[in-house]
């Protein structure tokens, strides 16, 4: 699925999503590694390609939004550089997502995902009211209040086997649904400045009459 909006925006931006496991799974879990290996840190794949290498990005971003219901949600934002081609950079996206889903994570890509999902965990509970809110977050939705104990060890036993099955299962390019928030055509916009000076030359001669 795609979807093309065209405004008055800084700059070309594509939203990618992803339909993924309920959160709290072990498959989420897996999941949402493989979107930080692939956009979601500095030294991400998405990074190192379309904003440091072939600079046709300003920025790669990748999250999971995890729902207890249903399925749960990935996102992939891609900035894309002024003058470059949006389809280009979707383009150059797919082939790094083909790429993952060919050998999975390395090494240090896994360990720079666990590393960041551990640190994001404990900064979440590092107040005592982010920590109660987080207790009563998992006792509402998952009936696992135990959830702030046993967290990091479940993230810990993530292997690289898992997260190349998750992103094989959830991850396919095929699988994507995109909204483009793109740049109107110059044409529009001349068309739309025509039309309020038009407006505004109205409405001055307008005053005029009354004036006389």
């Amino acid at each position: 699925m795609r979807v093309e909006r065209r405004e008055s925006v800084p700059n070309d931006r594509l939203h990618i999503a992803f339909r993924l496991p309920v959160d709290e799974t072990d498959e989420f879990l897996a999941a949402a590694v493989a979107l930080d290996a692939i956009g979601g840190l500095s030294t991400s794949r998405l990074v190192r390609r379309l904003v440091r290498r072939d600079q046709i990005a300003l920025g790669a971003h990748a999250t999971a939004w995890g729902f207890v219901d249903g399925a749960s949600l990935g996102f992939v934002v891609l900035d894309v550089a002024p003058g470059q081609d949006p389809d280009a950079v979707e383009a150059a996206f797919v082939e790094e997502l083909t790429a993952f889903l060919a050998g999975g994570p390395t090494a240090v890509e896994l360990e720079a995902s666990l590393a960041q999902s551990e640190r994001s965990w404990l900064s979440a509970l590092a107040s005592q009211e982010e920590r109660a809110d987080a207790i009563s977050h998992h006792l509402l939705l998952h009936d696992d209040p135990e959830v702030v104990n046993t967290h990091l060890d479940r993230l810990q036993d993530v292997t690289a086997e898992q997260v190349l099955a998750a992103a094989r299962r959830w991850l396919q390019p095929q699988s994507r649904a995109v909204v483009a928030y793109l740049s109107a055509p110059a044409d529009d916009e001349a068309v739309g400045d025509v039309a309020e000076d038009s407006a505004g030359d109205s409405d001055a001669g307008a005053n005029v009459e009354e004036v006389a």
